[in-house]
């Protein structure tokens, strides 16, 4: 049963809003163009080595630079295989030659402790060539060669190349929405690497995926509306007017690909349109502050959680009508539907619990124990296992859906706030917005394989041949 809302609550539920306007921090791309640094997977033979970089700038083809900001200004070979952010930065459009980066210390690390290297004070220059265009980000792959140390006396000086990013074939494509920077991170989901960034309108949040026509459905939290972005192309194609104030988060499209269904935590409802045109078919009302949303495999029923009313508005999609009403516990974060379509998993931020209910009647049926609340929630259709993150810490808990009893756990460097299950890999992707990074685990080890940063603000990830 619910009780009233506690002060905790309440303050959970408000540090959630804040979170959710991290928009409003800076403003989409106009006329300039975007530059994003990635570090690839540092090669074998450099797990001893740290590096710390005093900066990147972007170097002109008429030998004018522009300073980049750091996102990571140390790096080392100890990590687990990660594709890091180094910098981004807006950049005026025209021809580039590449990359002007200074080091500020190197470092090997060995048991016995650490030794210094020397560095030079000259910048080391990148040449990779590439060129910028208004409202058009490129992605710069750098690849550092295997270091050698240097010879006595002279300065560290890394070998280094880069190169454009290519947008990966569709089916092995995924796709990271940056509210914060106001773009989209695509990734190789085969590499396991950012590729391409594709700049959006204002405050991108929920995502959905239509492979058919190869199309991207974007909630634009900023400008109340959604956009539609070509998945072969990366170009916004359309824009799907919403009502002033909605500030949609979330999206999902039918099984049958025409009814795309929206929740908008700013007037309490959610919107059904259509998919091709835009138009708005119907609207209902649900509890306060709409977000997570579910849509069962065949399209046709919905569920929604309201995270400030605590409550679960269920939903039909056809005849755009509630269908039922639950009360949850504290801040329902994220639900979850078992293969057979007849079991309703719902986890909870401010509470030990994940409820377990039964379909259609929403009765309950159980609950699993997480401990002190989760961030996140993923049912895997191939096992029916339930994988559930903790709110506070980098572990995922695997539950047995019949004795409801924790079967194994993965560990992550960061809690985890989304999940997704590459069908064809058998791996899962766990965003983790506070490293501002996705870890990807190989499920049969349960170990981590690698690691990739999406942006300042990272709230969805999806993809093709995703498990549902």
């Amino acid at each position: 049963m619910r009780g009233a809302p506690t002060a905790a609550v309440l303050a959970c539920a408000l540090a959630g809003c804040l979170a959710h306007d991290a928009w409003r921090a800076a403003a989409p791309l106009e006329r300039e163009g975007e530059l994003h640094v990635y570090l690839q997977p540092l090669p074998r033979g450099a797990e001893r080595l740290a590096l710390g970089l005093a900066s990147i700038e972007a170097l002109s083809t008429t030998g004018e630079t522009v300073p980049l900001r750091l996102i990571a200004p140390d790096v080392s070979g100890a990590e687990a295989p990660a594709q890091r952010l180094l910098a981004r930065g807006r950049l005026a459009p025209g021809s580039y030659a590449g990359l002007l980066l200074r080091f500020r210390s190197a470092r090997l690390v060995a048991p016995q402790g650490a030794s210094d290297l020397p560095v030079a004070a000259e910048p080391r220059r990148v040449d990779s060539p590439f060129a910028v265009a208004a409202r058009r980000a490129v992605v710069l792959a750098l690849t550092l060669e295997t270091p050698r140390p240097p010879e006595a006396g002279k300065a560290f000086e890394p070998r280094l190349a880069a190169a454009v990013g290519r947008m990966p074939l569709p089916q092995r494509a995924a796709f990271c929405s940056d509210a914060a920077g106001h773009a989209l991170a695509v990734v190789d989901k085969h590499d396991r690497q950012v590729v391409g960034v594709l700049p959006t309108g204002r405050g991108p949040e929920g995502l959905a995926l239509d492979a058919r026509p190869s199309r991207v459905y974007l909630a634009l939290s900023g400008e109340d509306q959604v956009a539609v972005v070509d998945v072969g192309t990366g170009d916004e194609v359309l824009r799907f007017p919403l009502r002033p104030g909605d500030r949609p988060r979330e999206v999902a499209l039918s099984a049958d690909g025409r009814t795309l269904v929206v929740t908008n935590p700013g007037s309490n409802s959610v919107a059904f349109l259509d998919a091709s045109s835009g138009m708005e078919l119907g609207r209902i009302d649900t509890g306060q502050a709409p977000g997570p949303l579910l849509l069962d495999r065949g399209g046709q029923r919905g569920y929604v959680l309201n995270q400030v009313s605590s409550t679960l508005t269920a939903f039909d999609v056809r005849s755009r009508t509630v269908t039922a009403t639950a009360s949850t516990e504290a801040q329902p974060v994220r639900a979850g539907l078992n293969r057979a379509g007849t079991r309703l998993y719902v986890a909870h931020a401010a509470s030990p619990n994940v409820a377990v209910l039964s379909l259609p009647t929403l009765a309950p049926a159980g609950r699993l124990v997480v401990g002190a609340g989760a961030g996140a929630l993923l049912v895997d259709s191939r096992t029916d296992l339930v994988y559930v993150a903790s709110r506070d810490r980098g572990r995922v808990q695997i539950f047995d859906p019949f004795s409801l009893m924790p079967v194994s756990e993965i560990e992550v460097p960061a809690p985890v706030t989304w999940m997704a299950i590459d069908d064809a890999e058998n791996a899962l992707f766990a965003l983790m917005p506070a490293a501002r990074a996705v870890a990807v685990v190989d499920l049969s080890t349960g170990r981590q394989s690698a690691s990739f940063d999406v942006g300042e603000a990272p709230y969805q990830l999806t993809m093709a041949g995703e498990r549902r």
